[in-house]
């Protein structure tokens, strides 16, 4: 079994160490939520970047969905694999069953290991391909029915639920999370979705919450990003 590495070496060879590209955001620093409309006094809705230290891919083989989810969820310390639709959080981290065969294992913090589900499926490390952003605030249940055809509604959608939706016609996958919607953005089309999901914010009331805008993430600290 390959030894546990440290969140920081791991982050460390994300910002260019062993030919890794830099882990940086997508979302520029000039993308701005627009002002509050007149009568407003607050925001209702807050939209923050949540970077992950990891973003693993599992793909069970149909006869052995068992083994593979007892492996990705063992990766951050879960107990059991979580059902269809569902997700499960730990110390390190989360796992979400996004499809059926399919878990995807969220690294918050910690040593970061691989998934080993051996011969019970295959991994893919998606850390480069999603870029996480979360919508809080009292508005952001009204904010995500304008922008996903689903009902987002504690009742219909309570924390720990997962879904798969579209948002400007890009898939994205959304978990319910205490307080707030965590929101997985391709990475390539995360700008256009930011501001997107700004726009259509503004009658509600948005902010853009501190992010990690134009810099990378460097060990276990958020670092300036190289220019070319």
């Amino acid at each position: 079994m390959p030894e546990a590495v440290a969140i920081s070496e791991v982050m460390t060879a994300a910002a260019g160490g062993e030919g890794a590209p830099a882990l940086t955001s997508p979302l520029p620093a000039a993308l701005a939520a627009p002002a509050l409309l007149r009568g407003m006094e607050a925001a209702q809705v807050t939209l923050s970047e949540a970077p992950m230290a990891a973003l693993w891919q599992v793909t069970a083989w149909p006869e052995a969905l068992a083994a593979a989810g007892t492996a990705a969820a063992a990766s951050v310390g879960v107990g059991t694999a979580p059902g269809p639709g569902q997700a499960l959080t730990a110390g390190l981290g989360a796992v979400l069953r996004t499809e059926p065969l399919r878990f995807w294992v969220v690294v918050e913090d910690g040593p970061v290991r691989s998934p080993e589900p051996g011969e019970a499926g295959t991994v893919l490390d998606l850390t480069q391909a999603r870029w996480r952003v979360r919508l809080s605030g009292p508005g952001r249940v009204a904010l995500m029915a304008r922008l996903g055809p689903l009902d987002w509604r504690a009742q219909a959608f309570p924390v720990g639920r997962v879904a798969s939706t579209e948002i400007g016609h890009v898939g994205v996958t959304v978990q319910a999370e205490p307080e707030a919607f965590a929101l997985f953005l391709p990475r390539s089309f995360a700008e256009a979705l930011a501001g997107l999901i700004l726009e259509t914010g503004q009658s509600l009331g948005i902010a853009r919450g501190e992010g990690v805008a134009g810099r990378a993430l460097a060990g276990d600290r958020l670092a300036p990003a190289h220019k070319p």
